[in-house]
């Protein structure tokens, strides 16, 4: 066991993800961050589906489906644009609501 001494604020966001092979990298979101559409695909579904998933599944992008609770940031239009241009570009599919 090793301690930490590195000071985290009261509150903070971390997302994580499963799939059939294991886990992916933890992602955390920066403090004080208010996550809106845009934050939400920049800070975390980029770095999510375009580097983690897609280094651990090439050639395989097109069987990843994607599913999210149904937050406003996931929902919003911004957000379902990024999800279409995904599924043309890498062929992850992001399942709506």
């Amino acid at each position: 066991m090793k301690q930490e001494t590195e000071k985290l604020a009261k509150k903070f966001i971390v997302v994580g993800a499963m799939r059939g092979r294991g886990v992916l990298p933890l992602i955390k979101v920066p403090p004080k961050v208010k996550i809106n559409s845009k934050e939400y695909v920049e800070t975390v579904l980029t770095p999510l589906l375009e580097e983690s998933v897609a280094s651990l599944d090439p050639g395989e992008l097109h069987e990843v489906f994607v599913h999210y609770e149904k937050a406003l940031a996931h929902t919003a239009h911004n957000t379902q644009r990024y999800a279409a241009d995904l599924k043309k570009k890498l062929g992850i599919t992001i399942i709506p609501n």
